[in-house]
């Protein structure tokens, strides 16, 4: 990729406000070329994976090309008797068949270097469990070499799958 269309690309870290708490990936931020900003807006139809059709309370890891989670966002809860706004519950004829549309509204600045560019952003959605490991719900991804012909993205809208099979959509902006 010439040097061009990584201008386009990356905001420059020199010209970048940012803390050192909200950057991830690499441990030294001279080696990274640029940053990519990430935001998770929701997540819809989202299916739980739980025995008996109970309620996920769903999170994101991000991560680049499937390897080490990079970021998160936080959890979000989807207790019917919480009445939380960010949890919209629509029912269907069966209780298993009920789907989530959790909002997150969660930002996140990633370091990247100039070989992730040609790599997958992958979106891994997540049942928090308190007593026991967390449930993968799905996988989207994102091909970070689109970012080549427009290095601004919004209202992006993955497909969430897992084992193949359609659960639900991501709505993020890069």
């Amino acid at each position: 990729m010439n040097n061009c269309c990584l201008a386009l690309l990356w905001v420059r870290l020199s010209s970048l406000a940012v803390t050192r708490h909200s950057l991830y990936n690499i441990r030294s931020v001279d080696a990274a070329s640029g940053v990519l900003q990430i935001k998770i807006e929701s997540a819809r139809g989202l299916q739980s994976a739980k025995l008996g059709g109970g309620a996920p309370d769903p999170y994101v890891s991000i991560s680049v090309a499937n390897r080490a989670e990079i970021a998160r966002t936080k959890f979000k809860r989807s207790s019917c008797a919480s009445q939380r706004p960010s949890i919209t519950v629509t029912v269907t004829n069966e209780l298993s068949n009920c789907r989530y549309t959790p909002h997150f509204g969660s930002i996140h600045n990633i370091l990247l270097k100039d070989v992730n560019m040609h790599e997958t952003l992958t979106l891994t959605v997540l049942d928090h469990n308190d007593h026991r490991k967390d449930t993968i719900l799905g996988v989207a991804g994102f091909e970070l070499a689109l970012l080549a012909e427009d290095a601004t993205r919004e209202g992006i809208m993955a497909k969430i799958l897992r084992e193949g099979k359609d659960c639900g959509e991501l709505v993020f902006n890069l």
